[in-house]
This record gives structure tokens, C-alpha cells and sequence, in this order.
């Protein structure tokens, strides 16, 4: 059976700790050169994009998304709004206040491509968010980002997954999407994944892919391996089935080269590659993904 392609990451240079939940403008500040920065992300500029903030978009969507749903829907998009639920990837408690939400647009984030932020909001107190009429491909799901706001206390690390284009393919114009929920890392999760690395010959988490590998019914496959074409990327997997205390080595004090009961795999850095996932039940397959620097990308490897 094939992997569900949860999609790539390819041109996302680097990734600021927050943003502004009130603008969607680009912002040369803070940026190298040759890179431009929208929203908390700095990317490379496009063969013909000059980054210039004040430059109009031909894209044909509303600055203010509550306009999106009087633009006429390019071809193959559809104007949809969005909810669902902010919560910790490991307690799945609640996480609202001093939280953003952006939706980004897939197709930019390829390389030479100019990031393009579709909608952004601030998270409720009690996790739940909405995006209204808002104007997505069709055929490729849209990144979702939580990060902090501009002004918050640090808690969040930036933390996305690629929405999946199934339920986009099927909706009209006009339809809502619920039930979303976003898992994130915080901060505090970050330092204590650390800890748990220190020693290993994994680099320190500062970016990095973090997720499951399943069978075709979502559940869970144990011995599994998740590695890169080139070996530079060394893959870790908890030995304890939540996660909760970030243990990556067995009762014997060597490292653990598969997945456990969990399914659970983490790639730190995560740069962009060609992963191999790998089972001996199954087919080996192989993706091309990848997360930005200062960013968890989670993905899940369907078998």
C-alpha cells in the first residue's frame, strides 16, 4: 500500500518565534539576503517577487478574509471556513491564550516560492479557533501553523501539520470544516525532549519531523524505521508509549532503531530529504518532506 503524502516543506528558510495575528503583510526586518520575511516565516524570494510589502497581490483574495467569499474561486479552489481545536501534543490540554493560528498557503512554501498566508487568527482561551472564508486549493491541503503571538510570554513552538485536501476536494463554496485539531509543542516540551537526547548522537532539537507510524487503518505499527537517503539525519524513537518521559534508549541502555507500541518516531532537524520508511509487513516507501528551521512539522507515515 502506498504512504499518504501529507505533502512537502521545501523553501522555508527560517522561521521567527512570533508573529502578529493582525497583519498579513511581509516584513523585511529580521531577514538575510536574498530572503524576505511574511509573517514569522523568512523565505527565499521567487524568480520574480520582489518582496516588496507594498507591492499588490495578483493572487485575486481578499486582504481582509471576511471579503473572500465575494472572489470569484480561481480555478480548482474553493472558498471554505475553518475550526477545530489548539491543544498540547502530549497532555491534549487546551492551548488558547497568547496563541496564533496561520493558514499558509502549500504551494508557496517550495523553494524560490513567496510564503503566502492565507488567513490568520488568535486562538480562544479554551483552544478553539475559526477561519472564515477562506480561499484553498482544492488539491493541496494548506499548512497549518500555532505560533505565539507578537507580545506573548514564549510557550509555543511553532508547531504545523499539512491539513489533508480530501475534505477541500469534496466541499462547495461557502461549506465549513470543523473539527480540526492541532497538537503543538510547547517550549517546555522542547527542553524536556532535549534532555532526553543529550548523549544520544542526535542534534539538539531546534527543528524536526515528529509523528506516528501507522498501518491503513491509523493504528499504530511497531518495528518500524524512518531514515533519510543520505544518513544525515538520525532518527530516535521513544521507548515509552506516551511519550511523556522522552526515554529513547531501552532498559539496556542502547538506542532504539524502531518504533514501539506507540508508533512513534522523531527526526530532529529534520531537514528536507527523501525519507524510507520501512517495515518488514510492508512495502518500503519512500517521501520527500521536510520541516523549516525553528519548526515541528508533524507528519504521519501511513503503511
Amino acid at each position: 500500500m502506498k504512504v499518504s503524502v501529507l505533502g512537502f516543506m521545501l523553501g522555508l528558510v527560517s522561521l521567527a518565534a512570533s508573529t502578529s495575528c493582525g497583519s498579513e503583510s511581509s516584513d523585511l526586518m529580521g531577514c538575510g539576503e536574498g530572503t524576505v520575511e511574511v509573517g514569522s516565516v523568512c523565505t527565499l524570494l521567487g524568480p520574480s517577487g520582489s518582496g516588496d510589502p507594498d507591492e499588490p497581490s495578483d493572487t485575486g483574495i481578499a486582504t481582509d478574509p471576511g471579503e473572500a467569499a465575494h472572489v470569484p474561486n480561481p480555478v480548482g479552489s474553493v472558498t471554505v471556513s475553518l475550526s477545530g481545536v489548539v491543544v498540547g501534543y502530549f497532555d491534549g490540554a487546551p492551548l488558547g491564550l497568547g496563541t496564533c493560528l496561520q493558514v499558509i498557503s502549500r504551494g508557496s512554501l517550495y523553494i524560490l516560492g513567496d510564503v503566502d498566508i492565507r488567513a490568520q487568527t488568535e486562538v480562544a482561551e479554551d483552544g478553539s479557533w475559526l477561519i472564515e472564508s477562506v480561499n484553498l486549493s482544492q488539491e493541496h491541503g494548506p499548512l497549518l501553523l500555532v505560533i505565539d503571538c507578537e507580545g506573548s510570554s514564549p510557550e509555543v513552538f511553532p508547531s504545523g501539520r499539512f491539513m489533508d485536501a480530501a475534505p477541500l476536494r469534496r466541499a462547495l463554496s461557502g461549506e465549513a470544516i470543523g473539527d480540526i485539531e492541532l497538537r503543538v509543542l510547547r517550549a517546555v516540551d522542547v527542553e524536556a525532549i532535549n534532555r532526553g537526547l543529550a548523549g544520544l548522537s542526535s542534534p539538539a532539537f531546534v527543528s524536526g519531523l515528529y509523528g506516528r507510524v501507522v498501518d491503513a487503518a491509523g493504528e499504530p505499527l511497531e518495528g518500524a524505521s524512518v531514515a533519510c537517503v543520505d544518513g544525515v539525519c538520525p532518527t530516535v524513537y521513544p521507548v515509552d508509549d506516551e511519550h511523556s518521559d522522552h526515554v529513547y534508549r531501552t532498559a539496556t541502555g542502547a538506542i532504539s532503531e524502531q518504533t514501539h507500541g506507540s508508533g512513534r518516531y522523531l527526526v530532529p532537524e529534520g531537514t528536507i530529504n527523501t525519507y524510507v520508511i520501512t517495515h518488514d509487513d510492508y512495502q518500503v516507501e519512500t517521501i520527500s518532506t521536510g520541516a523549516g528551521r525553528g519548526m515541528a512539522l508533524f507528519q504521519d507515515f501511513q503503511l
